[in-house]
């Protein structure tokens, strides 16, 4: 799968609860819900095969949503999912069922469902998208190819380069699987610092490509102008790389990003000064880069990006308030909610019995009107690994341990990781053994390091920046000061 599937369940999940909690009224009654009981295949009403498209509308953001159907000599109905608008194609479907003229679409891997209604006189379905507990209108014609395209955005470089570009697969040792990636090199006779690049949450391509956004390809682009080799990488189980996410933790990518500067070591030392080879992390990227540089002096330097500095049920809380609060939710509910948050976050951590923190959890959940279906599709999240890990771990004393120079940087307007979160990086450099560390919060700009307006989370997608060039003027000026400067 390319692009970041975690995208879908984030952003369209936030805006449908948030705007549900907000103002939302009852969803009206599609009228198709079915069934798919002995998963018996009717002759249809019409030949679904091919593409169809509509779009969700949730709090501003309009994302068009792509089902590619097609049906088996066996007459089994089998599609996949594309989200053009934030980047994620080839979304696992796991099963299409057609009864008449009843449709539903099942993509359990993201909690969701699509129940729709088939008008075959006009081509067109009319239905509703589920997901977590939240309902939306979703109509689905046909669609051309150029319809559904990948749009390009401005700050998208466009070759000729003035550096060299070097597809790479290389191996992690460790756990015995391949990492590709692409790496850009300065064209000098000199040896060059060197940063690898680490994405956030979510299943994340190299360019960590979202809504048609591709940070780290800007990102990488801006920095090898300057003379920094970069050296961005498929997640583990994404694009060109091998390797399982199911059971992957911020451990499991901190050995993927040791794995990536191995590789720079030893592949590239003749054009990569190996005394100068330093980190970027972004957000969940945030964390794991101050893992690696802690265990590992060969780390020169590290730059977080809207990076956690507390625990991650706080930080999660913290994160959810925010958004509710951009949202309109009112004072006492998001108060109601958080408490609960907090409850279901220890059971998740401290509850040794899955029976008996699911019990805890349903009837946490349900106090703030969750319904069972959306409470089913969360406990996968909550009891794996990776959340567990994520819930639990404090970033602060790995900070601590940090004696490389380190640069912070977030957005004011980041409603995903909070001002709190970045306090808490400041006392923990503070505290600890770093060379030096610089701690900025950028005015005006959100999570992705965008100019926004509010920092919901729509805009993401609305806007047409990928990365505010004061940002990228930021972190390649302090990389470049760190270095001339030892």
């Amino acid at each position: 799968m390319r692009g970041n599937s975690c995208v879908i369940v984030g952003v369209i999940l936030w805006l449908a609860l948030l705007a549900s909690c907000a103002t939302a009224p009852p969803a009206e009654e599609s009228g198709a819900a079915l069934s798919t009981e002995g998963k018996t295949v009717e002759t249809p009403a019409m030949d679904l095969s091919g593409t169809w498209m509509g779009s969700l509308s949730a709090g501003g953001a309009n994302l068009r949503v792509v089902f590619r159907i097609s049906r088996s000599e066996s007459g089994e109905w089998t599609a996949v999912m594309d989200s053009p608008d934030q980047g994620a194609t080839g979304i696992p479907v796991q099963e299409v069922v057609l009864e008449g003229t009843a449709l539903q679409i099942e993509m359990p891997n993201i909690g969701s469902r699509y129940v729709g209604e088939v008008h075959p006189q006009h081509r067109r379905i009319t239905g509703r998208w589920m997901q977590g507990g939240a309902e939306l209108a979703l109509d689905l014609e046909p669609a051309a190819e150029e319809e559904v395209g990948m749009e390009v955005r401005p700050q998208d470089p466009v070759p000729p380069f003035p550096y060299d570009e070097v597809e790479v697969v290389f191996q992690n040792e460790a756990e015995g699987f391949s990492l590709a990636g692409t790496l850009t090199l300065p064209r000098t006779d000199e040896k060059v610092p060197a940063v690898v690049l680490i994405s956030g949450s979510g299943a994340q391509n190299r360019d960590e490509e979202v809504y048609n956004h591709r940070p780290f390809l800007v990102l990488a682009d801006h920095l090898t102008r300057q003379g920094i080799a970069v050296l961005r990488c498929d997640d583990r189980g994404v694009g060109g790389s091998g390797g399982d996410r199911a059971t992957a933790t911020a451990e499991s990518f901190a050995a993927d990003t040791w794995a990536a500067v191995q590789y720079l070591l030893q592949a590239h030392g003749d054009r990569v000064d190996p005394s100068w080879i330093g980190l970027v992390g972004h957000s969940e990227g945030g964390l794991v880069a101050p893992y690696v540089a802690a265990d590992h002096g060969e780390i020169a330097f590290v730059v977080l990006l809207a990076a956690p500095g507390l625990p991650g049920d706080e930080l999660t809380v913290l994160q959810q308030e925010a958004l509710m609060r951009a949202y309109g939710v009112d004072d006492e509910q998001i108060q109601a909610i958080s408490e609960a948050s907090r409850r279901i976050y220890r059971t998740i951590i401290e509850e040794s019995d899955r029976r008996t923190a699911e019990k805890t959890i349903r009837e946490l959940s349900k106090s703030f009107g969750k319904s069972d279906e959306a409470i089913d599709a969360e406990m996968e999240i909550y009891f794996s690994k990776w959340y567990r890990f994520f819930l639990s771990y404090d970033p602060a004393p790995t900070l601590a341990r940090l004696t490389c120079p380190v640069l912070a940087l977030r957005g004011s307007l980041d409603l995903q990781v909070t001002a709190e979160n970045h306090v808490a990086i400041e006392e923990a450099l503070a505290a600890g053994s770093a060379s030096s560390h610089t701690v900025m919060e950028l005015e005006g700009l959100n999570h992705m390091f965008q100019n926004a307006q509010s920092g919901r989370l729509e805009e993401y997608a609305q806007i047409e920046e990928t990365f505010a060039p004061v940002a990228l003027e930021v972190v390649s000026t302090w990389i470049l000061e760190v270095v001339g400067g030892q």
